[in-house]
């Protein structure tokens, strides 16, 4: 695997590295490139069942997986190709541990905006037993 394309030790011209600044992710992400995002994710899938932060947290930390899919996106075959294991099987984690709920952007994303529940499932995934900052949050939001 080619550290360049994933943004570990690349030039800023990296076009990984370059998404990932234009997102705004942190210097620390941005400097570990791919491989960094999905280690991140890996751990919030660990946590995602019985998470108690907000609902504002919760979205931000699936704002990762929409980074990661964008950066895939950026990345050459080899390197996505290299680190599909990783993201599937973090990915698994999440879903297993979450549940279906409506979109958690409410009505702050609609038409055009809106993600595809398909394509952009994470955003349509809330905790399996929520802790009750959590749990509050949801019901709030409609999404319990």
């Amino acid at each position: 695997m080619t550290r360049q394309g994933t943004g570990k030790h690349g030039s800023t011209a990296d076009p990984v590295r370059a998404y990932l600044k234009s997102r705004g992710v942190s210097d620390d992400i941005v400097e570990g490139g791919l491989e960094s995002a999905i280690d991140r994710w890996d751990s919030i899938s660990k946590t995602a069942k019985d998470y108690d932060f907000t609902l504002d947290d919760w979205l931000n930390d699936m704002d990762l997986r929409d980074i990661i899919h964008g950066a895939m996106a950026a990345t050459t075959d080899a390197d996505r190709e290299s680190l599909a294991s990783a993201l599937k099987k973090a990915d698994d984690r999440l879903r297993k541990s979450t549940a279906k709920t409506g979109s958690i952007w409410g009505s702050a994303m609609q038409g055009a905006l809106a993600p595809d529940p398909v394509t952009s499932w994470w955003y349509f995934r809330r905790p399996l037993n929520p802790g009750e900052i959590m749990a509050d949050d949801l019901e709030a939001a409609g999404l319990d």
